[in-house]
């Protein structure tokens, strides 16, 4: 294949290139093997695996949902991949098959899908909070220590994040607009100061496609 992963994958999508998806499907084949052999610990008879033709499957599917925004391709494959694998060992009652181990740390698909969501989430905040001086180290190093305050500092960032105006210069220059933010809410440049790491991160994730985090850290 002389185009790279991401030209292939958006050539499929775009254009519905059925060769190519072929021609795609059969270099990652290997891959596909062996992501079947490490979820059944065992040899994979290409010629003769139920499973195999369930991970094939799950590949194509793969090439067809794939969000190119949204982590490396193959990372997400192999996601697809074991969670059809999970579906199928469920739905044909084979669970017994398998070893304990196995059966003991299958994951349902929902978890899976979340657990694949959130690592992007942070991967692209992460990213996002780069662009206004901040790491996530620097952040956790400077979180407001007393409920209140980190209370303060969500009501505060839900301000911004709901005003326009406010939204606007918070964007333009990667900071917090502190005048205009104390005209629209009771609250000291002392305590924006203090919580203005913490408050940036919230107007991110409150604004940005970070339903996951939002969740996790129950903001909304």
């Amino acid at each position: 294949m002389n185009q790279t992963l991401t030209e292939a994958l958006t050539a499929i999508k775009e254009n519905q290139q059925d060769e190519l998806r072929d021609e795609l499907i059969k270099e990652y084949f290997p891959f596909i093997i062996k992501r079947v052999s490490l979820f059944t610990k065992r040899y994979v008879n290409p010629n003769d695996s139920d499973e195999l033709s369930v991970a094939l499957d799950a590949f194509n599917e793969s090439i067809s949902r794939y969000d190119m925004d949204k982590g490396k391709f193959i990372e997400y494959a192999k996601l697809v991949i074991e969670s059809r694998l999970i579906d199928y060992i469920k739905k044909n009652k084979k669970a017994e098959n398998y070893t304990e181990e196995l059966k003991d740390n299958v994951m349902d698909r929902k978890d899976l899908e979340k657990e694949y969501i959130l690592k992007n989430e942070i991967l692209n905040l992460s990213e996002e909070l780069s662009r206004y001086g901040l790491s996530f180290q620097k952040l956790m190093s400077t979180l407001p220590k007393h409920q209140s305050t980190k209370m303060k500092a969500v009501e505060v960032a839900k301000v911004i994040s709901e005003n326009d105006e406010l939204l606007k210069a918070f964007r333009e220059n990667r900071n917090l607009p502190r005048i205009k933010i104390m005209k629209e809410i009771d609250v000291s440049h002392k305590q924006l100061k203090r919580s203005r790491n913490y408050i940036i991160a919230v107007v991110i994730v409150l604004t940005g496609e970070y339903e996951s985090i939002r969740e996790y850290l129950e903001i909304n």
